[in-house]
């Protein structure tokens, strides 16, 4: 019994990090097209580059603490943001 709720564990984690590294490319494709599609200068690049810094430890915190909900919170509020 204890090893079926393991394995069962274990498969969610795995199912959660998947979807961890699906999540940043979705996040890599929206930069690019938002980003990169337009004429930003050095320093809006460098802001960027430093919230995406931020935005990754966050979200591995939240992944590591098993709190979908806020992870989710904080990537879509890095899209919003980066959107205006």
């Amino acid at each position: 019994m204890a090893l079926v709720i393991l394995m069962k564990i274990v498969a969610g984690e795995i199912a959660i990090m998947n979807n961890h590294y699906e999540n940043i490319q979705r996040l890599q494709k929206i930069i690019h097209k938002e980003v990169l599609g337009n004429n930003f200068d050095l320093e809006k690049l460098q802001e960027i580059n430093a919230q995406m810094g931020v935005l990754i430890e966050s979200l591995n915190y939240w992944l590591f603490q098993n709190n979908t909900k806020r992870y989710y919170y904080d990537l879509k509020s890095f899209i919003a943001w980066l959107k205006k």
